[in-house]
């Protein structure tokens, strides 16, 4: 079966027969993605006329990336809602990042070049800035433990009864 695939290859593509030992020695997976290759290339050359396009013919081809708003256009309405509501989030949320970022008496940066970076690059120099206390705020208690309070109410029958110490002989006390 390999051989058959090689001898395609060879007749259908730039690979010559000295290329033969090589393509041999690949795995019959490495060759089925070559044969897909050269497949998908005669296809293309199937569909273009041999002088390439004649005068009647106009090619289109568009090397810019469509805009978020073209490229809507061409999805269905349920998938525009859903991508304009994730959108209005990560917009808010990153407006929100970027004042909490502007905050920081640590932060360097401005805020036009805050609004340019994406939500997960905010999110990550928001958590390398270190944690400030700014004027007019309570005390910041991170990591410190949790404060206990001795709020219950005391039942009396739970209580133990002390035990009382006294340094006297006993044998001694009862004779005096």
């Amino acid at each position: 079966m390999s051989k058959e695939i090689v001898d395609y290859i060879i007749a259908n593509s730039e690979w010559t027969e000295e290329d033969r030992d090589l393509l041999e020695s690949l795995e019959d997976d490495r060759l089925d993605v070559i044969e897909a290759g050269v497949l998908s290339n005669q296809l293309v050359d199937d569909v273009t006329p041999e002088g390439g396009a004649d005068d009647s013919t106009t090619v289109v081809t568009n090397t810019e990336r469509p805009t978020l708003a073209d490229w809507c256009k061409t999805i269905p309405v349920e998938v525009q809602n859903l991508l304009h509501n994730q959108q209005e989030a990560d917009n808010a949320k990153q407006a929100d990042l970027v004042s909490d970022i502007l905050a920081n008496k640590a932060n360097k940066l401005s805020k036009d070049q805050l609004e340019n970076l994406d939500v997960s690059l905010l999110e990550g120099i928001k958590s390398s800035l270190p944690v400030t206390n700014n004027a007019g705020s309570a005390p910041d208690f991170t990591g410190r433990a949790t404060p206990t309070t001795n709020a219950s109410e005391l039942n009396q029958e739970d209580v133990l009864e002390t035990a009382v110490l006294t340094f006297e002989n006993p044998l001694t006390a009862k004779a005096g």
